[in-house]
């Protein structure tokens, strides 16, 4: 099973939850150029499907649990001092 590698400095909860989030939407915009490459007829149906389901399935799950793990953690991390009421009004 493939996973991450998280680059030297992504090293704490905060920084790889960020860095999650980059990844998804790296993802995202490579999913747009694939689909606009079998739209323009630059890719067969076969090769956009295996795309899809041999590489986008692949690190969107990956990505999808290891960002539902970092929200889980960061969630009861309370080193922020954050309160209700620093959201303005």
């Amino acid at each position: 099973m493939p996973s991450i590698k998280y680059p030297v400095g992504v090293d704490n909860n905060k920084d790889r939850y960020c860095y999650l989030y980059r990844l998804q939407e790296l993802l995202k915009l490579e999913h747009n150029e694939k689909g606009t490459q079998f739209r323009d007829n630059k890719i067969t149906k076969v090769e956009w499907e295996e795309y899809k389901l041999n590489d986008f399935d692949i690190k969107s799950a990956l990505i999808s649990t290891e960002i539902c793990k970092y929200r889980e953690i960061l969630k009861k991390d309370t080193t922020s001092n954050a309160k209700l009421t620093d959201i303005i009004n």
